[in-house]
């Protein structure tokens, strides 16, 4: 087993665009892709095997569709840390729901409503964008998030499976009673983010 600072093998591997070739002896891991070469310290320590946890409430899901729908509301989730806000995604009854001190978002997702109860923190929100499958079977178990594709396994701690269930339902209160306008537009929210992000990329960063 060779154990590697995970941050540092990521941005390794990611900046490879050829086929990665590895060499490993005890001190060290050699990345060697193209004409660049990297020279990785190996960890010391023993890594611990994940366990199959059988007696979990597991529920099928669509990553890609969850990932999706996970984007919808996570921009409700304060980026300031002086603000006082709900730091994860939380599931309520068949939604998806995200607050801050200000806003808050729901999206409804059917496929988790055996999940509710539970929380889908900033690890976990990570770890679902990144997972290089398209259907998984996950579940929560003690306070942890558990789940396996075709080609890889997961656990996560969710920090608990209780939240303030009063905050949860204010918020999803106050966005059904959101009145309905008289001009009312449908628009594929996917072609609207790939027009922004088109845009966006024209935006000078270091302006006002």
């Amino acid at each position: 087993t060779v154990i590697l600072d995970a941050k540092t093998f990521i941005e390794v591997v990611k900046n490879g665009s050829d086929n990665i070739r590895l060499i490993l002896d005890d001190a060290c891991v050699i990345f060697t892709f193209g004409k660049s070469k990297y020279k990785i310290p190996t960890l010391k320590g023993k890594l611990n095997k994940i366990e199959d946890k059988k007696d979990f409430l597991a529920v099928e899901l669509d990553v890609q569709w969850l990932n999706y729908k996970i984007g919808c509301v996570s921009q409700c989730l304060a980026k300031d840390d002086m603000v006082p806000a709900l730091q994860n995604i939380y599931i309520y009854d068949n939604m998806l729901v995200a607050t801050d001190s200000i806003f808050g978002a729901v999206s409804k997702f059917k496929d988790i409503k055996k999940l509710n109860g539970n929380i889908l923190n900033k690890m976990s929100i990570g770890l679902l964008a990144a997972i290089p499958e398209t259907k998984i079977t996950a579940g929560f178990m003690n306070g942890v998030f558990v789940g396996h594709g075709e080609n890889s396994k997961f656990q996560i701690s969710s920090d608990g499976s209780e939240y303030p269930m009063d905050k949860i339902v204010g918020v999803v209160d106050a966005i059904s009673s959101v009145p309905k306008y008289d001009v009312n537009i449908t628009f594929s929210p996917i072609e609207i983010e790939q027009a922004i992000g088109r845009l966006c990329y024209f935006v000078d960063k270091d302006s006002p």
